[in-house]
């Protein structure tokens, strides 16, 4: 009778002290004999054993250059991972050494196989030609005596023992060349007739005979003469009500259908096979669900869990709050948030597992985490959204305080690509025209001078150890430090501009902003005083130096007469600043009305402070628009940091990365003035800031 076969497969391992990493070679045992339980829909159970003699056996694929293969993949050519230099069977043992790629992909792969992580491979083979043998447990063995081997794979699982069903793979016919005398031809099996897997003896084959069929009536009889102990029914009844009962609770904890469940036990797949059925399905729904929701916008209310949005936002928000209650915005708070901030991680994890219909009372905190990685719960998705929230909301909250916004002139970059910066020294001056005269160009002085955007950015891992110990602390602390991060990075590069002193940047080959020799301030542009302490006197010498800058023609007549905006000091000047501008008495000189008073806005910023022993410079510069002060872009406008997460299944982690697309240059030298400063001995000596008599320092201003 032919029997309709399809490509198996048997398993093996490796031989750890063989690896030779110069080589990238390993040798592997295939092989080493055995029976292998199987099913054909037509035939029904039997045991297949593969015979290793030489002449039953087809070794010319292997020693040929077979290819090898992960996980059996043959889809496309990079599915190959690496060749088989030599194969041979020797004592009845398959052995093969097997020649890894040096592809950058199969790099970690064979790192794990010298670090012993990967041990299992298994063997593609067609078998051709079998002898039938009698098995006291009533299913034959079909002993393959023409077996021909074609690639060798890595496998993470061994395969074990049990019926296999592949009706889906092209199929091909094997033979059976001989039959016990005795034996007539199986009927299809059902369920119950599984074995308990191992529970056998090898036995000892018949007398060759033709095969020859046998009618159902001969096969009833036979069968009766040949009754299995009592001890031996009750093994096979209790195993296949073990089976029966495995699959029915699996499939109840992933909400199956009742259809679904008979359909896996009427086909007698073993646990093993089941499961993968049960996985094929849970696939399969996911993939479904993610079609259906492409382009569907989500009927969203405000505290509903039906939603997939609304539960992912209320979920994300419960652990935000439940860290800090100023990342969670106003109309954001609700009671399912406040309920969830109070749950930790674990116990969210499992709420999520279960509203996916899986069971998981039985689990500990570290089963429920490692299950949130291998499974189709949405919790690496919310930590990502959550991280990103925090990142950007910690940032957001940072730029209200930074102090250099006002002078600031912003443009939307399109790319990393240099932008021209142009800087205009004046307007020209309408003249006369002459009776039929033609009118005459004037035009804006350009300072082309070029910069560009980078990007800054810094990685975070959410690691499985501080999940099942529930320290939003590390987990979200670390997100909300590099939003805070990427504000300071900008106030820093900000008022190093006043600091540094660059008249312009030029770009290098790098693509990197490089000062050249030319300065932001200087005694050559006339945007420079002192030095000389804070005071009315040193106001009015910087105003008055602003209002009679020219263009870069210089013509008389000509002055831009620019008036100042802010004056910005160090933060240790704060308070000096504000007794200069808002008394109403000119501090210093209590008879005279302060002529300044709110004339300046004071911005005052830490970053300006000296060091030990050097002047308290200051600095006075007009409305940015007016004359650009400073310029600022980012990537298409975007003013946040930019983040992006994934799940790595090898650390059990969520990375996120947070990247900040943007940069900062000066703007014109003449929208800004200088003043040296002085020491603070000397600024405090300058100030004798005198108190009216009847005047308290509130009234003052102070």
């Amino acid at each position: 009778m032919p029997l309709k076969r399809t490509k198996e497969k048997i398993t093996g391992n490796f031989v750890p002290s063989s690896i030779n990493p110069e080589a990238r070679t390993v040798d592997v045992t295939w092989s080493m004999g055995g029976l292998v339980l199987r099913r054909d829909p037509e035939y029904g159970l039997f045991y297949e054993e593969i015979s290793l003699e030489p002449n039953h056996v087809r070794m010319s694929r292997l020693e040929n250059g077979a290819p090898v293969l992960n996980n059996h993949n043959d889809n496309s050519v990079f599915d190959q991972i690496g060749v088989v230099e030599r194969a041979w069977i020797k004592e009845g043992v398959g052995g093969a050494t097997l020649k890894f790629s040096q592809r950058k992909d199969v790099d970690p792969i064979f790192d794990d196989i010298s670090d012993g992580i990967f041990r299992n491979v298994s063997v593609g083979y067609k078998p051709y030609k079998a002898i039938e043998i009698e098995q006291e447990n009533d299913h034959p063995i079909l002993r393959s005596v023409d077996t021909e081997f074609f690639e060798i794979s890595l496998v993470p699982i061994n395969a074990e023992a049990g019926a296999q069903v592949r009706a889906e793979a092209e199929t091909y016919s094997q033979e059976i060349i001989t039959r016990s005398e005795d034996m007539p031809m199986p009927k299809k099996k059902t369920g119950e007739d599984k074995p308990k897997e191992g529970a056998f003896k090898q036995g000892e084959p018949d007398k060759k005979t033709e095969p020859k069929n046998t009618p159902p009536e001969a096969d009833k009889e036979s069968r009766s003469t040949r009754a299995l102990p009592n001890d031996k029914v009750t093994e096979i009844v209790s195993q296949e009500r073990l089976r029966i009962r495995a699959i029915e609770d699996r499939c109840q904890t992933h909400s199956m259908s009742a259809e679904f469940t008979r359909k896996l036990i009427d086909d007698g797949l073993s646990e093993t096979q089941a499961n993968q059925a049960i996985l094929d399905e849970l696939t399969k729904r996911s993939l479904d669900n993610m079609v259906q929701n492409q382009g569907r916008t989500p009927n969203i209310q405000a505290g509903d869990f039906d939603e997939l949005e609304t539960r992912r936002d209320a979920v994300k928000n419960g652990l935000l709050f439940g860290f800090d209650r100023k990342l969670v915005r106003s109309e954001e708070l609700n009671e399912n948030v406040k309920n969830l901030s109070k749950r930790s991680i674990p116990q969210i994890i499992g709420m999520e597992l279960e509203r996916k219909g899986e069971r998981v009372a039985h689990l500990s905190e570290e089963e429920l985490v490692k299950r949130s990685f291998h499974s189709t719960s949405d919790f690496p998705i919310i930590i990502g959204l959550a991280g990103e929230a925090a990142i950007k909301q910690s940032y957001l909250n940072l730029v209200k305080a930074q102090t250099f916004r006002p002078l600031v002139r912003y443009e939307s970059a399109k790319n990393f690509l240099p932008m021209r910066k142009l800087q205009m020294g004046e307007i020209p001056s309408l003249e006369r025209i002459p009776e039929g005269a033609e009118v005459t160009y004037g035009s804006i002085s350009e300072n082309a001078e070029q910069w560009a955007i980078g990007k800054y950015g810094k990685a975070f891992a959410a690691t499985y150890e501080m999940m099942v110990n529930d320290q939003r602390n590390l987990v979200f602390g670390g997100m909300t430090a590099y939003g805070a991060a990427a504000a300071r990075m900008e106030s820093n590069l900000v008022w190093g501009i006043f600091k540094e002193n660059p008249m312009c940047y030029k770009m290098n080959a790098k693509r990197e902003n490089v000062a050249d020799a030319r300065w932001f301030d200087s005694a050559k542009h006339k945007n420079i005083s002192g030095p000389s302490p804070l005071s009315h006197d040193s106001l009015e010498e910087a105003e008055y130096m602003m209002s009679i800058q020219k263009g870069n023609d210089k013509r008389e007549g000509d002055e831009l007469n620019i008036e100042p905006r802010f004056l910005i000091v160090p933060s240790r000047l704060k308070n000096t600043a504000r007794r200069l501008l808002y008394s109403q008495y000119n501090p210093t000189q209590v008879q005279d009305v302060n002529i300044y008073q709110n004339a300046f806005d004071v911005i005052s910023e830490a970053r300006l402070n000296p060091k030990e022993g050097e002047p308290y410079s200051w600095y006075m510069t007009c409305d940015p628009n007016v004359l650009p002060v400073l310029w600022m872009a980012y990537l298409n406008g975007e003013q946040e940091p930019r983040t992006m997460y994934q799940t790595d299944f090898d650390t059990l982690s969520i990375k996120i990365r947070a990247d900040l697309n943007f940069g900062v240059t000066h703007g014109e030298w003449r929208a800004v003035h200088k003043n040296e400063g002085v020491s603070l001995e000397d600024q405090r000596a300058a100030n004798k800031f005198i108190v009216p008599q009847g005047l308290d320092r509130a009234s003052e201003g102070a």
